[in-house]
């Protein structure tokens, strides 16, 4: 009985490690297909593939970014879920670096406390926002682009070490897709279930 209980419990553990181990894979293949498709313009080493077959260069970052992109868009339901765990990571790693002074594991790569404490600001709205912009209803076509926005901005902030850009976008993205759910959705009031509390206070 007890190796029975325990074994639904292993599988959960062992697919939700599988799903998160998928979903970094499937990030870097993002932040690689980005980086492959602007490479060529950033002036890389002569001597490097991407100068030396710039169009096959972009020929593969736009192949990752397609699959990338279409593997996000049909697992988004699940991922989007879990967006609040990873965008409260992003603020620790903000709060982090505004106590070295410096990108997280990056001595090299400074950064003002002013831009750190502005990312951690936003990183950490960003966390509420995702955390209740899409809370009990399926995803719209509006909130699935804003969902994409969050990806690109977090991608690109790794590609140009630009926690700030990264943070600003973010926040933008899922502040669109809120207030877009509220002015669409907005909350209802029931007079009769009004009235019914005010008569169960008075009496």
């Amino acid at each position: 009985m007890t190796a029975g209980k325990k074994h639904p419990k292993l599988t959960q553990i062992l697919w939700t490690i599988a799903c998160w181990a998928t979903g970094i894979v499937i990030l870097m293949m993002f932040v690689l297909g980005l980086m492959l498709v602007w490479s060529p313009k950033t002036g890389t080493d002569p001597g490097s593939f991407a100068n030396r077959n710039p169009v096959g260069t972009i020929a593969i970052g736009l192949l990752l970014l397609a699959v990338a992109t279409a593997t996000l868009v049909v697992t988004m339901n699940r991922w989007a879920r879990a967006l609040p765990g990873l965008l409260a990571a992003a603020t620790l790693n903000g709060l982090i670096s505004l106590v070295q002074g410096h990108v997280i594991n990056l001595p090299s790569k400074p950064i003002s406390r002013v831009d750190a404490l502005v990312a951690t600001l936003l990183f950490l709205g960003s966390t509420v926002l995702s955390a209740l912009a899409f809370k009990g209803r399926s995803l719209s076509f509006i909130d699935r682009l804003a969902l994409l926005g969050v990806v690109s901005s977090l991608a690109w902030g790794v590609l140009r070490d630009s926690i700030t850009f990264a943070a600003v976008s973010t926040f933008l993205c899922l502040l669109f897709a809120w207030v877009y759910s509220r002015v669409r959705n907005p909350p209802s009031h029931d007079p009769r279930s009004e009235s019914e509390t005010r008569v169960a206070r008075l009496s």
